[in-house]
């Protein structure tokens, strides 16, 4: 799956929101005592007639000579051991994105096996 690390970031933490009320725990942190959020988003960039850059915002005037960049990039939040998860609303929308890449990466390869028909695959 091209996105592992991500959904793995995403399943730690789930489970540290559903069995520690959202507290990190010892089982949800690395070597550094840090359990990092890896979710994919989409970046977008505004590079005016001059070459200078600028991440788009909602209402941001777009001129014609403007070129826009969209890319999915990966954003990481850092939790702490001790600390007790956050999930702000605004974020909310790249928690869905996220899962939208995920079960298309998750599709896009399974959709190879159903076809040769050697595997039956059943929902």
């Amino acid at each position: 799956m091209s996105w592992t690390p991500e959904l793995s970031s995403f399943q730690k933490l789930r489970n540290c929101l559903e069995h520690r009320c959202g507290i990190v725990g010892p089982q949800d942190v690395d070597e550094t005592n840090t359990m990092i959020l890896r979710l994919p988003y989409l970046k977008v960039d505004v590079m005016d007639a001059s070459g200078a850059v600028r991440p788009f915002e909602i209402g941001m005037a777009v001129r014609e000579t403007s070129t826009v960049k969209v890319e999915v990039a990966v954003r990481k939040t850092t939790f702490y051991l001790g600390q007790t998860v956050k999930v702000e609303p605004e974020r909310i929308g790249e928690i869905a994105f996220a899962c939208w890449v995920f079960a298309t990466d998750i599709v896009d390869k399974l959709a190879p096996v159903a076809a040769s028909g050697q595997h039956k695959i059943h929902i």
